[in-house]
Order: C-alpha cells, then sequence, then structure tokens
C-alpha cells in the first residue's frame, strides 16, 4: 500500500459500509452508475477486516478522520432521548 496523502490535505475518508454498488451489470451497461442498482447487507464479522485496513494505514501515520456509516438500519445504534 503507498502512503497516503491524508495528513498533507487533511482528508476524511468515508466508509459507507455493507452496500454494493450497480449489482445489475447489463443495466449498468445501459443506463450507467448512480441509476438504483444498489443493495445492502450484513456483515457481522466485518470488523477484523476493517481493524487490519487501519492498522495499516496507521503504521504508514496516515490514519485520516473518519466517517463510518451503514443505510441497514440493523447496523444501527439508536439511543433514547430523554
Amino acid at each position: 500500500m503507498s502512503k497516503l496523502p491524508n495528513k498533507k490535505y487533511n482528508w476524511t475518508m468515508q466508509f459507507h459500509n455493507n452496500v454494493l454498488r450497480s449489482i445489475n451489470h447489463p443495466m449498468f451497461n445501459k443506463v450507467g452508475s448512480d441509476t438504483g442498482f444498489d443493495a445492502m447487507g450484513t456483515q457481522p464479522d466485518m470488523i477484523a477486516e476493517i481493524q487490519k485496513l487501519f492498522t495499516k494505514i496507521k503504521d504508514q501515520e496516515s490514519l485520516p478522520k473518519i466517517i463510518f456509516y451503514s443505510l441497514n438500519s440493523n447496523d444501527w445504534i439508536l439511543s433514547r432521548r430523554w
């Protein structure tokens, strides 16, 4: 993995987890990206893989600010308003 310029440019890395983009290849070829042929799923064991990625980036002293989210409501941590 080459060194990422996160520190130099003060970038923020965004992860949209548990999503597969443009899964219908014939429709992707016909109408292009961002036209609705995406799917979401669950992958409860993905944290180990994310940890490996973050460790590699941190080892390069290039870990940016991170936004990590899912559109799958099963992944949300809900809080109660008092």
